[in-house]
Order: structure tokens, then C-alpha cells, then sequence
């Protein structure tokens, strides 16, 4: 019960491998997993990488891919056009035929995914299906949201992810639609230090990207745009239980947001840390504004993990990575596996050791894209 330590049941299982379950080298998880129901009530899953597949079944114990790329990249270098690398980050459908997503984008230098190129900054887009997640379009005006508006190309190891990320799933509540989204930018465009901070942003019509709003401390009420076209002003934003980097507030700690049930209050899902502890962590809230400290669900021997983006640890070629984490109830009444119950799922990608890694197909180790989704039940 909270706020005690909850209980791990069994053991870690592989969810998907990509040493034996990918269709080829790029088919591998780079966000968390996320799953809807189409309109045969048929759970679809979501490989998201910067070429995009879905797994379908109707258990998640019998998914299977047909190998179809749902979402593919086009590798356009103009950041300010936001269309070079692709990741389906917050699929939602509430009549499982139509689903929209917020979708990851990275601006870069890279015209192919051979290239190790620059990055110019991340922003977050719009696409849409009418087929259940089949295949995927966007509007003319898809971009949801841009921080950043850099045009100078720099490594990944020195900015991380300039601008904005979309990091969470799409909760509904009260005719409205909840994401969390992640950005140092806003801090460095009031004029302070970068500090990764998490925020709340809303819509009522899912399919309208310029409808998202901005928590402001009071209400929904900034306009978030696009920096690299328009003059936008989000300055106001306010981050979620803004305090320390690693304790008052869900900074890193923002990857699966859910209804719990059983507590009756929303829940976040995410690896971060509290105090020392990296690990998989979950918190609590009534009105998705004020959450409770994190509760440890599950740790890792940090000997042989780095654990999640608060561990800033180098990793070795023998050490294993944590990241991606969320939380699913096989059993939820949700579309959208919204809601959980006393027992649920915890699952989470295991990239494995860059030691020995062959070469793939574009060039590059093997060791970037050797990743397992793993889970465990959790009570």
C-alpha cells in the first residue's frame, strides 16, 4: 500500500528481441512501450524508432509484426521544416480506427541513417491513422510544438536533446487529452541555467496541433508554436513540482502517465532518481498538477547498468542501459490501457553490452540498436 514499497512478482521476462524477434536492424525499441486496441479489439504495440513498426495479437504474450514500416523518416536537414527523423511517441485512438500521435522529431544534419551527422534541436509534430495505426499521415500544419529555434549543428554528447520532447502518453480525463513533455530549452530562454524539467501541457480536440495548451501555474492557458516560424512566448510555462533537480520535482520521471484505480489518484511511471537511488520509480497526484515524492519500484546493480538519463555515468562496452520504462494492465477496460488496477505490468528496454557487436547494414555497430523490452508484474 502507499506509500509502501511495492512487491515485484516472478521474474524479468523478454517482452521483444531484437537479436531474434526485429524484421530487420532498424525494427528496435527507442521509446517506451506503448499499446491501444483497434476497432477488432485487436492490442497493437508500437516499435518506435525513427523507422516505426507496429506488433498486433490478440494477447501480449502472441504480438506479432508483418514488417510493414507504419512511419518512416525523410531525413530533411531544414530544421525549421521539423521533418528528419520520426518517432511515434503518444499513439491515442478512442474508436480504434482513427489514432493520433504526438511523434518525437529530431532536427539534424543526417540525411540517412548511415550518417552520424549533428543535431540541430527536437521538437514535437502530429500525424494521424484512419486504419487503425496502419498507415500514417499529417496535416499541412502538423508541428504541435518548437522551444528551440538553433540552426547550428551540434554533436549529441554536448546538447543532448535541444528544444523539446514529447515524453509521456496521452491520458484522457474530463473531456480533456494530458501529455508530459520534457525541455531544458525553456529554462535557457528565461534567461536561466538548463536544468531538465518536466511540464503539462492539454487539448480538447486531438486533432488540431495548434490546440495544446501550456500549464501556467493557474491554468492551461500558454500557446505553445513553432520558434523556428513564429514569435511564441512560453516563458510562463511552469514545470511540475519545480524544486531540485532529482526530488521536487518528476524531471526524468515522466515516461508513462496513467489512471491507478485501485489508489484512485493518477499515476507517473518513469526511471529517475531519488536521493542516491537510480531506478524505476512511480508517483502519485489528484489533479495532475502536484505530485507526491517517487516511491522505488525496482533498482538495478549500478555496477552493471546505467540507469535511465540521471545517470550521467560513461558506459562501458560491458555494462548494460535502462531506459523507456512504463506500466501496463493486461487487464484494463481502457482503449488506451489507460488505467491500472492493483496489478500491472512494469516494462522498461534493456539496451545490451556495445562489447563485441557486429556490424549492420548501415555501416555502424550493431551495439546502437541490440535492445530487449523486457517486464515484470508488479503488485
Amino acid at each position: 500500500m502507499y506509500p509502501g514499497t511495492p512487491q515485484l512478482i516472478g521474474s524479468e521476462e523478454n517482452f521483444w528481441v531484437w537479436s531474434s524477434d526485429s524484421c530487420n536492424y532498424i525494427m528496435t525499441p527507442d521509446a517506451p512501450i506503448r499499446a491501444y486496441k483497434d476497432s477488432d479489439d485487436k492490442i497493437n504495440v508500437i516499435i518506435s524508432h525513427y523507422s516505426n513498426y507496429k506488433i498486433r495479437g490478440t494477447t501480449f504474450d502472441n504480438l506479432t509484426a508483418d514488417c510493414s514500416v507504419i512511419l518512416s523518416s525523410n531525413w530533411d536537414t531544414d530544421p525549421s521544416k521539423h521533418d528528419t527523423q520520426h518517432w511515434i511517441i503518444a499513439p491515442y485512438t478512442d474508436d480504434g480506427t482513427n489514432v493520433h500521435a504526438l511523434v518525437h522529431n529530431e532536427n539534424s544534419t543526417r540525411t540517412n541513417d548511415s550518417e552520424a551527422g549533428q543535431y540541430y534541436s527536437t521538437s514535437i509534430v502530429y500525424y494521424s491513422s484512419s486504419d487503425g495505426g496502419a498507415t500514417w499521415s499529417r496535416p499541412s500544419d502538423y508541428v504541435v510544438y518548437s522551444e528551440s529555434d538553433n540552426t547550428t549543428g551540434q554533436t549529441h554528447d554536448d546538447v543532448g536533446h535541444i528544444g523539446v520532447e514529447i515524453k509521456s502518453n496521452i491520458l484522457k480525463h474530463s473531456g480533456y487529452y494530458y501529455a508530459l513533455i520534457e525541455s531544458t530549452q525553456i529554462e535557457i530562454n528565461n534567461g536561466r541555467a538548463a536544468q531538465s524539467l518536466t511540464y503539462i501541457i492539454r487539448t480538447n480536440n486531438l486533432s488540431d496541433p495548434d490546440s495544446w495548451r501550456g500549464w501556467d501555474g493557474t491554468g492551461y492557458n500558454i500557446v505553445l508554436g513553432d520558434r523556428y516560424n513564429e514569435t511564441i512566448n512560453t516563458n510562463s510555462l511552469t514545470p511540475l513540482n519545480k524544486g531540485t533537480v532529482w526530488e521536487g520535482n518528476v524531471a526524468y520521471h515522466n515516461e508513462s502517465l496513467v489512471y491507478s484505480t485501485f489508489f484512485e489518484k493518477f499515476m507517473i511511471i518513469g526511471v529517475g532518481k531519488g536521493g542516491s537511488k537510480l531506478g524505476l520509480y512511480y508517483t502519485l497526484s489528484d489533479d495532475l498538477i502536484h505530485w507526491s515524492q517517487r516511491i522505488l519500484v525496482k533498482e538495478w546493480d549500478t555496477n552493471d547498468y546505467i540507469v535511465g538519463e540521471a545517470d550521467t555515468r560513461v558506459r562501458s562496452n560491458s555494462q548494460y542501459r535502462i531506459s523507456y520504462s512504463s506500466i501496463i494492465d493486461h487487464t484494463s477496460t481502457s482503449r488506451n490501457f489507460s488505467t491500472v488496477g492493483e496489478e500491472a505490468y512494469l516494462y522498461w528496454v534493456e539496451n545490451q553490452p556495445n562489447g563485441g557487436a557486429a556490424t549492420c547494414p548501415n555501416g555502424l555497430s550493431c551495439g546502437a540498436y541490440d535492445r530487449k523490452a523486457k517486464r515484470q508484474k508488479d503488485y
